[in-house]
């Protein structure tokens, strides 16, 4: 209903926000040519309306379409986007988010290098904005391109970080004090 409304109202902000719901609907469902198709359509209308943060989150979508589907060379392509766009806004998010999604990238190439230098980019945009609840993956991360150049004292001083800042006492810990009792 709610893209009817939109397709009678001419409102393209809304039709481009149904069909990325279509999406990822589709995705959800393993329907990843369909939820491609829609995210094409989603994006060719952020463009169309010139609204770059969404136009942004459109190029991730397919992006992570594209990495399950194994084509890490449209998966980079997709991401760089993302990372274009984020620079070109100043948006220390979509900075992170793009970096954090190249260094999946090249974890799956098997390029431990490249990947390392995105997710300390991706830590680093995140840190930059406080966006602490996003710092466990690519400290995750980071912890296993350590492990996979053998580095084994920096991996596991990444995979430790990442954990603590996943624990969900990590997020109250003045309430977990306050619990036990200090």
């Amino acid at each position: 209903m709610g893209m009817q409304i939109a397709e009678k109202m001419k409102w393209e902000r809304g039709i481009a926000a149904f069909n990325t719901s279509y999406a990822n609907i589709f995705a959800t469902r393993g329907q990843l040519d369909s939820a491609v198709n829609r995210h094409l359509t989603a994006r060719g209308i952020y463009k169309k309306i010139k609204d770059s943060v969404n136009l942004a989150i459109s190029y991730n979508n397919l992006g992570t379409i594209a990495i399950a589907k194994s084509d890490f060379v449209a998966a980079t392509g997709y991401y760089m986007h993302t990372l274009q766009i984020g620079k070109a806004l100043k948006n220390n998010y979509n900075i992170g988010l793009a970096c954090e999604n190249l260094a999946l990238v090249f974890q799956y190439q098997e390029d431990y290098t490249k990947g390392l230098d995105y997710a300390r980019k991706s830590v680093a945009a995140y840190e930059s904005i406080d966006e602490k609840d996003m710092l466990p993956n690519p400290l995750g991360l980071i912890g296993t391109f350590f492990l996979r150049l053998k580095k084994y004292d920096s991996a596991y001083y990444y995979y430790k970080k990442s954990l603590i800042l996943s624990s969900p006492w990590s997020v109250f810990p003045a309430q977990v004090c306050a619990l036990a009792g200090d």
